[in-house]
């Protein structure tokens, strides 16, 4: 969902991470795109692999 806070004069989306504030379009979609971007998908395996135990 994604609106205008007249009291703010600001752009606001309400994500699943929380709420995202943009000055405007342009910004919101930006600030969206990088969050989406940095969230890893549930359950998705880590980047690395851990290392080995030793032994």
């Amino acid at each position: 969902m994604i609106w205008f806070g007249e009291a703010t004069q600001s752009y606001w989306a309400a994500t699943s991470a929380g709420l995202i504030e943009g000055a405007d379009v342009d910004a919101l979609l930006i600030a969206l795109w990088a969050a989406a971007s940095s969230a890893a998908p549930r359950g998705a395996a880590p980047a690395v692999p851990p290392l080995p135990a030793a032994a």
